[in-house]
């Protein structure tokens, strides 16, 4: 039998914790995921990749409650156990930033979210191909933050990255 502090049970909460947040229920996810991320860093490691997924996850929660200082701590803490532990462009890297991107977007801070969105834009078509429904995602999003970037007139704090012109051109 496992014990309450078995990796796998970190798992399962982890799980639970996912569908809570689904459900809405907040209060239950930020419980559950933090005795996970607590089963993760003391059986693991404060730096296995396990921690940043359950970071990552729990950021989901603190953002969908408007505690955006605490969610970007936990998706920065996640980019760098992820960055440390599987490379630079390896596609979880691209989720911590497509997540990061998404906070910046809600907090207005458009040049932060475009690096984010455009570095998650190119891990994803290098690693899975233009094509992937994953990749495909990732250019909406980033279509929808430069819709809001426009309707917020704030396209002067944009890059003159390629991409972003390319889009632009297109959109106004």
């Amino acid at each position: 039998m496992l014990g309450d502090s078995h990796p796998d049970i970190a798992t399962v909460l982890n799980n639970l914790g996912v569908l809570h947040e689904k459900q809405k229920r907040y209060e239950e996810a930020e419980n559950v995921l933090k005795k996970a991320l607590a089963i993760i860093e003391q059986t693991m490691s404060c730096n296995h990749t396990y921690a940043a997924a359950t970071s990552n996850n729990l950021a989901n929660i603190y953002n969908a409650q408007g505690r955006y200082e605490e969610a970007e701590q936990l998706y920065l803490k996640a980019l760098h156990i992820d960055l440390k532990e599987l490379g630079e462009d390896h596609p979880d890297i691209a989720l911590d930033l497509a997540n990061l991107a998404s906070l910046y977007l809600t907090l207005k801070r458009f040049s932060e979210a475009e690096v984010c969105y455009l570095k998650a834009c190119e891990i994803f078509t290098q690693r899975l191909g233009l094509n992937h429904p994953t990749t495909q995602t990732i250019l909406r999003n980033f279509i929808n933050f430069l819709d809001q970037v426009i309707a917020a007139e704030q396209i002067s704090s944009l890059s003159n990255h390629g991409l972003t012109r390319y889009l632009l051109q297109q959109m106004i």
